[in-house]
């Protein structure tokens, strides 16, 4: 349905459902109606003046090949529902000529000495009548048209012509006539009704699908405001990170030392804040990747015990991990972030008792479950822990607790993994976390190369060319290089990038550049512009959240930070990148 149909009211559109149905189905059987007047003819051939006979039969034969011929105009035509009534009284023309002549036919077409002739032509009549209830349910004045001048003169005819039982069959006829009319009425308001319904179903659709695509709307410029604030907050807080770095050396009181220390905590709890955003916009893009691989469970429960251990002893916690000898063939990485948010969720909200990490063997599966005697969550609010930004005890947003993204990431992780994260909980008793993975009893082929150590490089004297269009951050980098004997050379695009390295006649050893630059700029072009000059390996520094950013990042090769970042992440991808072009193994992608 159009914008414009919509715009019609319902008797319209019922009108010409009820039309349209009626021409549909009258055409493909006006052809097979011709039949009958010939078998008529051919019946009372020796009856009936041939004149009379032979004129009846030119009119009833011409009756039906106009309506065919309308029926045509008509589907060629497919004319607007305002136009339903009058194609409408066009059909009923034609209805209204047919049953009056078959009426005409079942009153005057008599023969006394044949009882069975005329008996033929009232069940034509009738069975014309009866059928065309059917197809004139929608259409009802259409059958008004047929019925009554054809039972009527199959009434009248028996009026007139008396035979034994004539008035019997009259009186019957009219019964008949009487009770077609009353189920033809009930029959119309029924099928009105229908189509009333499946227009209002129509339009429901219309609408959900309305209110989908606003829903959609909506979502999407949400994602794009997060990137876009998420973007705008990640630069003033990388430059702060760069910044608390460098003022570390420059404290020696001890009051000094312990404001460093709040600080470099508030910094670092806006960075965590700020990942979990670029988690759930690296989800929402698609451009989280699952690379599985045979691992024992035992390496996963010790990680998380040593990561976890000195959390429950900082909250007088009691920490548990059951653990299990056998393989997984998954992601672990992600595996890893996702027991990690469980674990973090349960801590946040245990302040007695303890947490305790299960796996447990079932059959082919290992249930991995996560316990902890908290503070439980409600029945109200169960349907509603995976949903974004929403936390439990936590109405003051103190945002130290996180923004109430992580059962939200959490749910998309196991998602990727092939699995379903679900949740048991007593409120002010405790929860459970329960999600489960095939055991991999499969004997892999595994690579014998041994890793090799990773071997530092001097990055003192190295040459770095830094573009980022933020001054603040340019200065904060300047200051963190140099303190590390590193020479900087900045520029805010790729022009001012070639112009600077011209003019100090260097190659740099290595480029940083931020993604998203000013006039339009990324870091993507830029770097590929400038590599096709100096064959310096490359490093993206971002803070970015758009999806379909982070997905043109993730396939571009090159190696990616999020902002806000920390010095020593910073200055050890740094080092692998010198380190990879001593050995000439640096290719940059095309």
């Amino acid at each position: 349905m159009t914008g414009t149909t919509r715009k019609i009211d319902q008797s319209t559109l019922a009108k010409d459902d009820a039309v349209r149905f009626f021409y549909l189905n009258l055409s493909e059987i006006s052809w097979m109606q011709m039949l009958f007047p010939v078998v008529i003819c051919w019946i009372f051939y020796d009856v009936i003046e041939h004149t009379v006979l032979f004129t009846w039969l030119f009119l009833t034969l011409s009756v039906y090949m106009g309506r065919i011929i309308l029926i045509r105009q008509y589907l060629k035509a497919s004319p607007p529902p305002e136009e339903a009534s009058r194609w409408g009284f066009y059909l009923s023309i034609t209805t209204f000529i047919s049953g009056s002549l078959w009426g005409y036919a079942a009153f005057s077409f008599h023969d006394p000495d044949q009882l069975y002739n005329e008996v033929m032509i009232y069940v034509i009549v009738i069975g014309f009548s009866v059928g065309s209830l059917i197809l004139t349910t929608y259409w009802l004045p259409a059958f008004y048209a047929f019925a009554i001048p054809s039972l009527g003169g199959v009434l009248l005819g028996q009026i007139v012509h008396e035979h034994p039982h004539s008035n019997l069959m009259a009186f019957l006829i009219l019964v008949f006539l009487l009770m077609q009319l009353k189920v033809a009425a009930r029959s119309n308001r029924v099928a009105h009704d229908a189509i009333r319904l499946a227009h209002k179903n129509i339009e429901l659709i219309q609408k959900l699908e309305e209110e989908k695509e606003k829903a959609e709307a909506a979502n999407h410029a949400k994602t794009r405001f997060l990137a876009s604030a998420n973007h705008d907050l990640r630069q003033p807080v990388h430059a702060l990170s760069l910044l608390v770095h460098g003022l570390k050396k420059e404290l020696t009181s001890a009051q000094g030392k312990l404001l460093f220390l709040r600080l470099e905590r508030s910094v670092e709890n806006l960075g965590n804040l700020l990942e979990s955003l670029l988690d759930l916009s690296r989800l929402d893009a698609s451009a989280v990747q699952v690379h599985p691989r045979q691992f024992p469970l035992s390496s996963i429960a010790s990680q998380m015990l040593t990561e976890f251990l000195p959390v429950a002893r900082e909250k007088g916690l009691r920490f548990s991990v059951r653990p299990s000898d056998k393989f997984l063939y998954t992601d672990k990485t992600l595996l890893e972030r996702l027991l990690r948010n469980l674990l973090h969720n349960a801590f946040r909200y245990t302040h007695s008792g303890g947490v305790l990490l299960g796996f447990r063997n079932r059959g082919d599966h290992i249930v991995i479950e996560v316990w902890d005697t908290g503070i439980g969550i409600s029945a109200q609010e169960k349907d509603k822990i995976f949903s974004e930004f929403y936390q439990s005890e936590n109405a003051e947003r103190d945002r130290s607790k996180g923004l109430g993204l992580g059962l939200s990431i959490c749910q998309r992780i196991s998602e990727l993994l092939g699995t379903e994260l679900t949740c048991e909980s007593r409120e002010g008793r405790g929860s459970v976390f329960r999600f489960s993975l095939p055991i991999d009893n499969v004997t892999r082929i595994t690579s014998t190369t041994v890793e090799q150590p990773h071997q530092e490089a001097d990055l003192q004297g190295k040459t770095l060319l830094v573009i980022d269009d933020d001054i603040e951050v340019l200065q904060a980098m300047i200051q963190l290089l140099k303190n590390r004997g590193i020479i900087p050379i900045t520029a805010r695009s790729s022009s001012e990038a070639f112009e600077a390295l011209e003019a100090n006649h260097i190659a740099p050893d290595a480029i940083i550049c931020d993604h998203r630059l000013s006039d339009d700029e990324n870091g993507l072009n830029v770097i590929r512009q400038i590599q096709l000059r100096y064959k310096a390996p490359a490093l993206i520094i971002t803070g970015d959240t758009a999806p379909d950013n982070l997905r043109a990042l993730d396939e571009s090769g090159f190696p990616v930070l999020h902002k806000p970042i920390s010095p020593a992440l910073l200055f050890e991808t740094l080092d692998k990148l010198i380190v990879s072009k001593q050995k000439n193994i640096i290719k940059a992608p095309a």
